[in-house]
């Protein structure tokens, strides 16, 4: 869901904290690393300062547009798209910056990252897959709704009962995205053997997920996000004098912060 999507692009702007932190989550760097680490940093939150600040503030420049008449569901779906990619590119340079740093990794660390990456799997499944299927209608609509609120404020009982319907409609996604993310673990295991043109190799992989999903992940993804488009533009579309004002008005705050996060930056 785009509110959702908003906060959470957001914090990329703190790659220089939230990079070591995940990293360390998975494999103990020694202290060369770490300052190795610090050095490639650099690039990185250059290239998110210097090209993606500014996207954020047309992004949300083109919503309040657009909220300006009835949202239509393929003006919904654009946004989560566009949300998508700028997520994508961001995973992208990670991926580009945990390779550069498995350069440095001994044996031992790179034993240690698999297990990290397959015990991270674990708790996923066991996290994910405990939940009925009324327990995952209620996730969808807690999730939904908490996003919501934190744009528009209080919903009012037909707004409640649209993102209901949205969330008893929306099929099991958890499934087949465990499924996925196993898949690509299990190859990524077997490349970071580094054999030579390991990098290149993961790089390729990683570009080729898409295509290799399955028919299940694809069509699940789609049939969620379509009634998610639905849902959300018919709450837009109907959203009562205050809870617009107040929706534009947490826009306005984004703009600002990014505006004044990229100043101190530069």
């Amino acid at each position: 869901m785009l509110p959702g999507a908003c906060s959470t692009s957001f914090t990329y702007n703190q790659l220089d904290w939230l990079i070591p932190w995940y990293m360390g989550s998975y494999v103990d760097l020694n202290s060369e690393q770490k300052e190795l680490l610090k050095i490639r940093l650099d690039p990185l939150l250059s290239w998110h300062r210097e090209e993606e600040l500014a996207g954020y503030i047309e992004f949300l420049d083109r919503i309040e547009m657009d909220l300006k008449e009835p949202v239509a569901p393929e003006t919904v779906r654009s946004w989560m798209s566009e949300v998508r990619q700028a997520v994508d590119r961001i995973e992208f340079r990670l991926l580009q910056l945990s390779l550069e740093m498995g350069e440095s990794m001994n044996n031992e660390q790179i034993a240690d990252f698999k297990t990290s990456l397959m015990d991270k799997q674990q708790e996923y499944r066991d996290e994910y897959l405990k939940r009925n299927d009324k327990d995952y209608t209620e996730d969808n609509y807690k999730r939904l709704s908490k996003n919501l609120r934190r744009f528009s404020g209080k919903l009012n009982k037909e707004q409640k009962q649209t993102l209901q319907r949205a969330a008893e409609s929306m099929r099991r996604f958890d499934i087949p995205w465990l499924e996925d993310r196993e898949l690509w673990l299990e190859n990524i295991k077997e490349l970071l053997d580094r054999k030579p043109g390991w990098q290149q190799a993961i790089v390729d992989s990683y570009r080729q997920r898409d295509e290799n999903r399955s028919k299940e992940y694809q069509m699940t993804l789609e049939h969620n996000i379509q009634v998610l488009s639905e849902s959300i533009s018919e709450i837009l579309s109907n959203l009562d004098d205050k809870q617009r004002s107040r929706f534009i008005k947490k826009i306005g705050k984004y703009k600002s912060s990014i505006e004044q996060l990229a100043k101190k930056e530069t």
